[in-house]
């Protein structure tokens, strides 16, 4: 509840219950005029026990019932203008918590993102975020009921305290079983949110892995994943429905039932005026709904708490693991050599260590390869030669200055990556290649894609101009990578990081890539992970790594 104040702001929630008490009173009001309006219609002289209700009746019919109907339209445009800012809220929370929750996964330090599961984070923001943000909408659903209630109930104590107590004693009774029967059924909000993580895995481990299964044998097993995910969620969603509407139907008959007992009393053994029992009656058929609103209202809630609870532990644990504020004075550049000395670096879940006591020293402008088998740590050591991550123990220095805390954020504005999987968004080469920075020139892009290898764009019918889809499949494979290398020298970096660029690729386009990468020579430093033994003849040194 705090959560969603403050997500919403207290001052919007204040003005939303104004509009709610609001349209509560003119529903009140206009409920105590069937009172004079009922004596009207049966010609009653005698008020009975409420005096002052009854000298309303001397007014003209023509002004009670305009009052009726003005009531009545007011209070339409009150719900309407009151459910509009509602809807909003929740509009506004389930906004505000993608952002929270996306800017705190993005300035995350990398070591715990890569401990954690992606499609639980996509899960969260999306599906579960949608979720959260019913919160708003069933909790000002239940405060609304609760008001309209309250008035209810005091616009019946002025018509009549006891048939109101009557009423109210039947109302406690109908209720009763129905909180019995919750309490005896149990619920299933909670494992909900797990069954949406778990279907999210699935969608996300298919559609990335989406080639490799077609071409080989794994259709079978991620369509029966997919299956088994789908009806688990649609068992908890039936379930959580049905019980729900079971528990409505329970309460509408019982409900029915001593309605028809209050009327008999009422009119038949006591002999109450029908000028009281009427509106009484017109006030307990109103609460009927709003109480069954109510509970569905309060269900809700309890439903969409899991969701809230676990978008924000995920917002707390990515801020526990923020980077540290990257300040412009803090940037490092490289001239003379990049030393790593000492430097350890430990996983949980693993025995031994990634790299223990790890040296190495990299002169400025010139090309190491560092080799070995897969697992044994290049791309960790690459992690932390970028800043990426910080060692255990040790210590990483750019020309003898030693990168932590703040400072090591700054050496990243230094370094280039070019992974063997590079990231393109559903765009031209131009967007792909300077994330829409339009402080960049055509110029500047095609001296990049020379110095790449990438001369192919230039042979596109629309060039830089062009689309390459989603993923960029509409390149080849050596294509992708030489763009992504040209995206990565726009960058002007110190030290460029080329993680397996050549693997797969044909013959054509890896002595492409080579070409580049030996011109690099003395211009930036460059490190290569890989297996390529026609890279390393390119390099000033080799680094083979073994376990631990």
């Amino acid at each position: 509840m705090r959560a969603l104040i403050v997500q919403i702001g207290s001052r919007k929630l204040l003005i939303l219950i104004m509009l709610m008490l609001i349209a509560s009173l003119t529903e009140g009001v206009g409920l105590l005029l069937l009172v004079p309006i009922t004596l009207l219609i049966i010609g009653q002289v005698d008020g009975g026990p409420n005096g002052w209700l009854a000298s309303l009746a001397d007014w003209p019919p023509e002004v009670l019932l305009a009052g009726f109907v003005a009531l009545v339209g007011a209070r339409a445009v009150i719900v309407y203008a009151a459910n509009e800012r509602r809807r909003s809220a929740g509009l506004e929370l389930t906004r505000q918590l993608r952002q929270s929750a996306h800017m705190a996964i993005m300035g995350a330090e990398w070591r715990w993102l890569s401990g954690q599961h992606s499609g639980d984070h996509a899960a969260l923001m999306m599906g579960e975020a949608d979720r959260a943000g019913v919160l708003a909408d069933q909790g000002l659903t239940a405060l609304t009921y609760t008001l309209t209630l309250f008035v209810l109930l005091v616009t019946s104590v002025l018509i009549s305290a006891p048939l109101t107590l009557v009423i109210v004693g039947l109302g406690l009774a109908a209720i009763w079983p129905v909180w019995l029967l919750r309490r005896l059924r149990g619920a299933e909000e909670g494992h909900y949110t797990q069954a949406y993580l778990d279907l999210q895995r699935v969608v996300s481990g298919g559609l990335d892995h989406l080639r490799a299964a077609r071409i080989g044998r794994g259709m079978p097993q991620f369509a029966r994943d997919f299956a088994y995910g789908s009806a688990q969620l649609e068992r908890l969603e039936l379930s959580y429905f049905r019980a729900g509407h079971r528990i409505l139907v329970l309460f509408q008959l019982i409900a029915a039932a001593l309605l028809a007992l209050f009327i008999y009393l009422a009119i038949f053994v006591w002999a109450m005026p029908l000028a009281y029992v009427v509106p009484i009656l017109a006030l307990s058929v109103r609460a009927v709904p709003m109480i069954s609103g109510l509970q569905q209202a309060l269900r809700g809630w309890k439903h969409a708490c899991p969701a809230m609870g676990g978008i924000l532990s995920l917002i707390d644990e990515a801020r526990m693991h923020a980077e540290p504020h990257i300040d412009a004075a803090q940037t490092v550049p490289l001239r003379q050599s990049i030393e790593l000395s000492d430097v350890s670096l430990s996983f949980p879940g693993r025995v031994k260590p990634v790299l223990d006591r790890f040296s190495l020293s990299i002169p400025a402008g010139s090309i190491i390869a560092i080799y070995g088998p897969s697992g044994v740590g290049k791309s960790s050591l690459a992690d932390v030669l970028s800043g990426l991550i910080a060692p255990d123990s040790g210590t990483l220095l750019v020309d003898g200055q030693v990168l932590d805390g703040a400072v090591r954020l700054g050496w990243r504005k230094h370094v280039a990556y070019v992974e063997q999987r590079p990231f393109f968004i559903d765009g031209t080469i131009a967007q792909n290649m300077t994330w829409d920075d339009v402080a960049t020139s055509d110029e500047q892009m095609q001296s990049a894609l020379d110095a790449a290898s990438a001369g192919f764009v230039d042979d596109l019918p629309q060039g830089l101009a062009t689309r390459i889809g989603e993923g960029a499949r509409q390149l080849s494979g050596g294509e992708r990578q030489r763009i992504s290398l040209a995206r990565a020298l726009l960058c002007n970096p110190d030290l460029l990081i080329l993680d397996e660029v050549t693997a797969g690729l044909d013959q054509s386009n890896a002595d492409a890539i080579r070409t580049s990468i030996a011109a690099l020579r003395g211009k930036m430093t460059v490190v290569v992970l890989g297996h390529d033994p026609a890279m390393a003849a390119l390099a000033d040194h080799v680094v083979e790594l073994s376990g631990g």
